[in-house]
């Protein structure tokens, strides 16, 4: 799997080159392969728009999976639950193509967030409203090659 530059915009620049560096070795998550092998065509303009949209829709199927393989521990008041998941939109989505058929990058940004679930034992818990413990802006850069996107 092709993956772009990926940079974290974090205050802490120890966190940002690491989760650089694992988005760089093992993509943003393991099997979100595209059936193209990695990359959107283009379509109208430069596809830009089309491409964000698909990517956000890979994140919503990473935070399902995410909720689904939920690991519970013991808390103060019960049981525990943290999860990532992702703003159903992004903050930003600009192409940075001169024109159609030249290379060139796009640039996304979307929040991160990741959540708690409390409650007295498991089934609580899960069935609670999550709570947001951290939000962060997350910067995505993508390469086109003139015909396609790709990460």
């Amino acid at each position: 799997m092709l993956h772009t530059d990926c940079i974290r915009s974090r205050k802490d620049t120890k966190v940002q080159c690491f989760v650089s560096l694992v988005c760089v070795l093992v993509g943003l998550m393991p099997g979100m392969a595209w059936s193209d092998g990695g990359a959107a065509k283009l379509s109208e303009g430069d596809g830009f728009v089309v491409f964000c949209s698909q990517w956000m829709m890979k994140l919503a199927e990473r935070e399902r999976a995410n909720l689904a393989g939920l690991q519970f521990k013991a808390g103060p008041s019960g049981v525990v639950a943290e999860y990532v998941g992702y703003a159903k939109q992004p903050l930003s989505c600009k192409s940075r193509v001169e024109r159609p058929g030249v290379r060139g990058v796009g640039v996304m940004i979307y929040h991160e967030i990741r959540y708690r679930r409390e409650g007295s034992d498991r089934e609580t818990a899960q069935a609670s409203e999550p709570k947001v413990i951290e939000r962060i802006e997350v910067t995505e850069v993508f390469r086109c090659d003139g015909t396609r996107w790709s990460y």
